[in-house]
Order: structure tokens, then sequence, then C-alpha cells
């Protein structure tokens, strides 16, 4: 549930750090041969804070799961002294 988030950023050209923190939810377990639909979209970047979102969805477009996902930009650090 953590990748698709950093490439909801990856498809607007933005590109993300590091995984800060990720919060799910898991509604039930997918059967073994059950085909699932993953989604993501970015929510909002706060300085170096990139929110976003991402759901797993079963063939039935039934929620299986959500998450919220902050990564961290590491690609425009500034060297301290």
């Amino acid at each position: 549930m953590d990748c698709p988030g950093q490439f909801a950023f990856l498809a607007r050209g933005i590109k993300t750090g590091m995984l800060g923190r990720m919060t799910a939810q898991l509604y039930t377990l997918p059967k073994a041969e059950d085909k699932l639909i993953i989604t993501a979209w970015p929510i909002k970047i706060e300085g170096k804070k990139h929110f976003a979102g991402s759901a797993i969805f079963n063939s039935n477009q039934e929620l299986i799961a959500r998450a919220i996902t902050v990564w961290i930009d590491l690609m425009n650090l500034t060297p301290t002294s």
C-alpha cells in the first residue's frame, strides 16, 4: 500500500524520497483467485511532506483496504555545516 502512493506523485512528475509514515485499514482479506484493483492519489504537499492515499478493491469493486502515506522529500535537501 505504500508504493502506489509514491507513484501517484511520480505520475505528476514529482519525486518523493523516503516513506515517513503509513496508516492503513484492512477491511477484508482477498481470496487467492481475486483480481485486485489498486489506485492511489496525491492529497497534499506541506513543505517536504507529501501526503498520498491508496486503496485496494476486489473485482466486485468492494473496498478491501485503504491507506494514507506520508513521503519525506529527500531530493531537495540542503547540506548543513
